[in-house]
């Protein structure tokens, strides 16, 4: 419960950002888009509007929020090179620190295998993640023809 509260929090805050995700998960797509692109990029977001302190830090988790769900949202509508633009130029380089660092890391192993890229599948699916989720990555990677001792050896040499 704490989890769930800690991860809902800043949306109380800016009320839209929970109608982008619910659209979302809704299937209506095009009302999220519009939701978070404005999260991110309008000119009357809070934090363009020159907030600070606590206010400030919600409503960039928001912001890091909604550039994350605009990837999966594409890899939803099965647009893995558009995903993979979100996930990882404008995610992951910009929220290397980001909560959602693993989950970007799963999708762009997903969108290389859409594009027929597997090298580039291993390499996403075999960064390194504290989570739960590493395991499931490593298991993709080796379907994928990773082979963990050879790995281990040539980085050693």
């Amino acid at each position: 419960q704490a989890q769930l509260q800690q991860l809902l929090s800043g949306y109380a805050y800016y009320p839209p950002a929970f109608e982008a995700r619910s659209a979302q998960l809704r299937g209506k797509f095009d009302d999220a888009i519009r939701v978070y692109m404005e999260t991110r990029l309008g000119p009357d977001t809070p934090v363009q509007l020159g907030m600070s302190g606590k206010t400030k830090e919600v409503y960039q988790r928001l912001r890091e929020d909604s550039t994350y769900f605009l990837g999966v949202l594409k890899f939803e509508q099965r647009e893995p090179e558009v995903a993979a633009r979100w996930l990882g130029k404008q995610y992951l380089e910009h929220y290397s620190e980001g909560r959602w660092v693993a989950g970007a890391h799963y999708l762009l192993g997903r969108c290389a295998e859409a594009q027929e890229k597997p090298e580039e599948a291993i390499a996403y699916y075999t960064t390194p993640d504290p989570t739960p989720q590493e395991l499931g990555n490593l298991l993709r990677a080796r379907r994928l023809g990773w082979q963990p001792a050879a790995s281990e050896q040539a980085s050693k040499q």
